[in-house]
């Protein structure tokens, strides 16, 4: 029998509110579902999250989002162009861009605190970054978790990575999900689907996915870039992260670089040192 995830028990015991629902994505053919936390405490700042590949808005980031909330962050989370049962949307090289932009217009609607936060997981965290490199956006700080910036995706890396399972935050969480954490690839597409147009080639994912994401570390409009170098951030790898490239200094800006042992791409997200350092980040920027 799988444990209580903590957000669940923050749910059951009304220490949080849940507000979900659909707003319309005709860029992407469908509708897209998004979760919305809010904690019972004061708030002290909203945060805009964006999931990685094969993922949904809500998997598997219970962890990282109990623990914001117990700190008096609210949390908004949406699913990306062609992820989660709940949404309808389609996966399109072309207009996935635009979901980051959609997403933070219903997330400045349905949270108003003025101090707002970044949070990206992999394929996630490449399309904030392009938004954040794209445009002038008012937040206060930002956290990337395992984000690529250039991908040739190969079965070696793939094999690479199939060592998560020595990670001890992977086995941390399957107390929680049981067989569902284990989506690596192609597997549960039952639970978490993956939509793609039909005039894409279903057997070339990954040449898609490595498309989006090279193709986020292109034109960059340099004023919201210096803008950016402001910003407390923080870029986060596990050192058994087979997609790892050494971040550029006109990526990473002014941004700390943090590694953590024994975690790879896949399981980085899920670590207690992750969610810690990332906490300490933003509660030590709304402090100021």
């Amino acid at each position: 029998m799988k444990a209580e995830n903590p957000l669940q028990k923050l749910c059951q015991e009304q220490q949080v509110q849940l507000l979900e629902g659909n707003y319309s994505r005709p860029q992407a053919g469908g509708s897209t579902h998004y979760y919305h936390f809010r904690p019972h405490s004061p708030i002290t700042g909203s945060v805009l999250f964006a999931h990685g590949a094969g993922n949904d808005g809500l998997f598997p980031q219970t962890s990282l989002f109990a623990l914001l909330l117990e700190a008096g962050f609210e949390v908004f989370t949406f699913d990306i162009d062609g992820h989660g049962r709940k949404s309808s949307t389609l996966f399109d090289t072309e207009n996935i861009h635009s979901c980051i932009a959609q997403a933070f217009n219903e997330f400045t609607h349905h949270c108003s605190h003025p101090r707002k936060f970044f949070i990206g997981y992999s394929l996630g965290a490449c399309l904030m970054f392009s938004f954040l490199n794209k445009h002038m956006i008012p937040i206060e700080s930002f956290a990337f978790i395992s984000m690529p910036i250039r991908l040739r995706p190969s079965l070696v890396h793939y094999w690479q990575e199939i060592m998560f399972l020595q990670s001890p935050s992977l086995w941390k969480e399957f107390k929680h999900w049981g067989s569902q954490l284990l989506n690596f690839g192609p597997s549960r597409r039952d639970i978490y689907p993956f939509r793609m147009l039909s005039s894409l080639d279903r057997e070339n994912v990954y040449g898609y996915m490595a498309q989006v994401i090279n193709d986020c570390m292109v034109g960059m409009n340099f004023e919201a870039a210096e803008k950016r170098k402001r910003l407390a951030g923080l870029f986060f790898y596990g050192k058994m992260d087979s997609f790892y490239t050494p971040l550029p200094d006109e990526i990473r800006g002014g941004a700390e670089l943090s590694f953590a042992s024994q975690e790879t791409h896949y399981t980085l997200v899920l670590s207690n040192l992750v969610h810690t350092k990332i906490l300490t980040l933003f509660q030590g920027v709304s402090s100021q």
